[in-house]
């Protein structure tokens, strides 16, 4: 688990896996972890405010036990040490859905609301994630195109709108965005 500060030079960040094409996340980190935006949103009053630290981890482990173990034992008591309210949870690869999915589940599990951003809608439908906004975007992507800051927005500010819409239970919306036309 990597701790990320709300404060940190964006540039500073990278995706460390080569298990699908990252090069638009190599250009803005946004469109994979949209801290920018989140940070956006909160001097805009759209939330109350991004939490201090932000967690990152390596997606692409095929061991179920290891990463429920990190939720429970390193997440969870991070979130709960915040104050932390909602997290949004997204995955790069299909691996890292899975991985993020099996979080999520257990991040709710703990009391604090989740909502998944993903582009592996089948994967959140078979995990049942409490709550998942789902679009047709490639591996990667899950907040849009890099640099295109108001579709980022857009897609954030309509996956926290889930969270009041969307009871926990398996509920998978398709958000309607289309890669091709933005």
């Amino acid at each position: 688990m990597r701790s990320i500060p709300r404060d940190c030079n964006l540039s500073d960040l990278a995706v460390s896996h080569r298990h699908y094409d990252h090069a638009e996340a190599d250009e803005d980190i946004n469109c994979v972890f949209p801290l920018a935006r989140l940070k956006e949103l909160a001097l805009d009053g759209v939330i109350g405010e991004c939490a201090d630290d932000h967690y990152s981890l390596m997606g692409y482990v095929p061991q179920v036990q290891l990463i429920v173990q990190t939720a429970l034992q390193h997440v969870i008591p991070a979130l709960r040490k915040q104050g932390v309210d909602l997290v949004v949870v997204s995955g790069g690869c299909a691996l890292s859905h899975y991985s993020a999915g099996l979080i999520q589940r257990e991040i709710e599990a703990a009391g604090i609301p989740t909502v998944a951003v993903s582009v592996c809608p089948d994967i959140s439908e078979r995990l049942r994630v409490p709550r998942a906004a789902a679009l047709r975007f490639p591996l990667g992507n899950p907040f849009g195109a890099a640099l295109d800051h108001a579709t980022q927005s857009r897609i954030l500010k309509d996956v926290l709108a889930l969270v009041e819409k969307a009871q926990p239970g398996s509920t998978v919306i398709r958000l309607p965005y289309d890669w091709g036309q933005l």
